[in-house]
């Protein structure tokens, strides 16, 4: 078995680093291709906060309806006791 000198164990130690840092930045690349650009990503947010936003609003309008809905409801009670015309 052959013993290396510092020189070429210094190029063994980077051959080996440069061999590592490829495979990660290959591997890295792969996982990374799956994920949408900036532009794609913040396109997206635009358009699901657009969403909640109109989620929000609607709700809003729902709540005010149910909210006349029950003031409605509880006046016809007071005429009606038993809920029937008499």
């Amino acid at each position: 078995m052959a013993i290396l000198d510092d020189k070429q164990f210094t190029a063994l130690i980077n051959l080996i680093r440069l061999t590592i840092d490829d495979a990660i930045d290959k591997k890295l690349d792969e996982r990374l291709e799956y994920l949408p650009t900036k532009d794609e990503f913040y396109e997206s947010q635009d358009e699901l906060m657009t969403e909640v936003k109109a989620i929000r609003e609607n709700q809003d309008v729902q709540s005010k309806q149910t909210s006349r809905n029950s003031d409605r409801i509880e006046k016809l009670e007071k005429i009606h006791p038993s809920y029937r015309h008499q």
